[in-house]
């Protein structure tokens, strides 16, 4: 199916299309965010082909404080293993795509850690917080076979610490992440 966005005809069919499709716009109060990606995955499953566009169309900020991704979600980690379960069970069977699953989880400790950061003042409870976060079962071998070859070598250094539960020192490097990030 192509879609013109200009022709009315197109976007009812389209809207037709999603409704016979099933597929919807998860409540973010279940999933955390990223219910853009989840009804992506839904729509993809059912077309043939797609036409990738290589310019940026879109420009995501967070510089407002007051945006739902900027604020401090106590239940992030068990969101984001029900938005993962969800998009799993979207994909299960497709070995590329469960790898791929695999990597945004791991990636995803990104959010979850810096989530972490605000919870709680003090270092300690945030070493603790991260320690907890990590050993969530949504993040149980992610890491192991994680390609950090091409990464830069502060990200390289996150995930190794991850990988190999060396949560102190990445407690040093979130805590330098967030200093860098004030000073700018």
């Amino acid at each position: 199916m192509v879609l013109d966005i200009s022709n009315k005809k197109d976007l009812i069919k389209n809207v037709d299309y999603i409704r016979d499709n099933n597929i919807v716009f998860e409540d973010i109060c279940k999933i955390g965010s990223s219910e853009d990606l989840l009804f992506n995955i839904m729509y993809f499953k059912h077309v043939n082909s797609i036409i990738c566009i290589p310019d940026c169309l879109y420009a995501y900020r967070r510089d407002n404080s007051q945006s739902y991704t900027s604020i401090c979600k106590t239940e992030l980690t068990n969101q984001w293993s029900y938005l993962y379960s969800l998009i799993y069970n979207s994909i299960v069977g497709d070995k590329h795509l469960e790898e791929c699953l695999s990597n945004r989880k791991a990636l995803g400790a990104i959010g979850i850690l810096l989530n972490e950061y605000g919870r709680r003042k003090g270092i300690l409870n945030r070493y603790n917080n991260y320690k907890r976060a990590l050993g969530a079962d949504i993040f149980k071998g992610v890491f192991d076979n994680l390609d950090v070859s091409y990464m830069p070598i502060y990200w390289k250094c996150f995930f190794l610490a991850i990988k190999y539960n060396k949560i102190f020192f990445l407690t040093f490097l979130i805590e330098l992440i967030q200093i860098i990030r004030h000073c700018r």
